[in-house]
């Protein structure tokens, strides 16, 4: 891609980014909480879920740490399955060992799609457009191809390039009325979230 293009490019994304706070639907914001601990909010400050890094595990070399997840009175655990570069990732409820969605793909090194499969069938694409903190901004689409849920960096962010989630100042997350009409709108916005955070700070991936 030349010059010209990458420019253009990044100017879309940032426009973008800029429409965020416009876009219809319900906001929640994805903060740290102190320590290895995030918390998911509504606009009202009422704490919608918590998400805590657990000890990690190596894959082929990689670091993937274990996420355990507490939203609506029930506790999760996202983790990694499988020796690969890309492990896939399930998310489990931790009370019956039922499998509540799974995640395949990747968003490291400008790989910018992972796909979340849930129990019913349905697929939902995570898209990123843009690569860096200030305009990189992440996108559940369905099957149909409607927007669920838009997540961004918030714009509280220093624009130095930073490599550790632990310095970011949150993320901002957008539900949009089809998305907020799903069962697992709150472990799905935790999912997006999460991936964003992840793209933003690995090395490689923004």
């Amino acid at each position: 891609m030349g010059r010209a293009a990458r420019r253009h490019e990044a100017d879309q994304a940032k426009s973008g980014w800029m429409k965020f706070a416009a876009l219809p639907g319900h906001q929640l914001k994805f903060r740290p909480a102190g320590g290895r601990r995030w918390e998911l909010t509504a606009a009202d400050g009422q704490l919608a879920a918590v998400v805590r890094e657990g000890m990690e595990v190596r894959q082929l070399g990689f670091a993937e740490p274990e996420l355990a997840v507490t939203a609506c009175g029930r506790e999760y655990r996202l983790q990694s399955v499988g020796l690969r570069i890309f492990p896939v990732k399930e998310l489990v409820d931790d009370a019956t060992g039922h499998l509540v969605l799974r995640l395949t793909g990747s968003h490291f090194d400008e790989s910018t799609i992972s796909r979340m499969h849930l129990r019913d069938g349905t697929t939902v694409e995570f898209s990123v457009t843009g690569h860096q903190v200030r305009n990189a901004t992440l996108s559940a689409i369905d099957p149909s191809g409607q927007v669920l849920i838009t997540c961004r960096v918030s714009p509280a962010q220093p624009l130095r390039r930073s490599w550790s989630s632990n310095s970011l100042k949150g993320i901002e997350v957008r539900v949009s009325p089809a998305g907020y009409s799903n069962p697992g709108v709150v472990l799905h916005a935790v999912v997006a979230a999460e991936l964003l955070k992840e793209y933003v700070t690995s090395p490689g991936g923004g």
